[in-house]
Parts: C-alpha cells; sequence; structure tokens
C-alpha cells in the first residue's frame, strides 16, 4: 500500500515565511545601521559641555563617531 504524501502546500508556505523572515530580518538590519548613522552623526555635534554631562571624552565620542555604521 503506497502512502501519499502531500508536501507542496507546506513547502510553499515555508518559502514564503522564509522569504518574509528575510525581508523583516533586512528591514530590522537597514532601520539599525540608519539609527547608527543618525546618532553618532548627534554624538559628534555635541559640545565639551554636553559630552562632559553624558560622561564622555571629545576622545571618546570621536571614537565612537568615527565607527563604521555597520558596527555596534
Amino acid at each position: 500500500m503506497a502512502l501519499a504524501v502531500r508536501t507542496s502546500g507546506y513547502a510553499g508556505r515555508r518559502s514564503a515565511d522564509s522569504a518574509a523572515d528575510l525581508m523583516q530580518r533586512l528591514t530590522d538590519t537597514l532601520k539599525t545601521w540608519k539609527y547608527c548613522i543618525v546618532s553618532r552623526r548627534e554624538l559628534m555635534d555635541l559640545d565639551a559641555h554636553m559630552l562632559r554631562d553624558i560622561g564622555l571624552t571629545d576622545l571618546q565620542a570621536q571614537a565612537e563617531g568615527n565607527k563604521p555604521f555597520w558596527r555596534a
């Protein structure tokens, strides 16, 4: 007796879910990168007094601001 296995419906959903997951991860990554770019630019715009208020030196702020956007 042969057993019929239906996989096409499941496989189709699985690949659609994978594509949706991939798009969500890509979107999340791009949002994170944009946040890094914006926040580091804002950090570079702070004067010495404001940096002292948040506990950073000019050198620390410059080091953080010069990091590439993909680095945490």
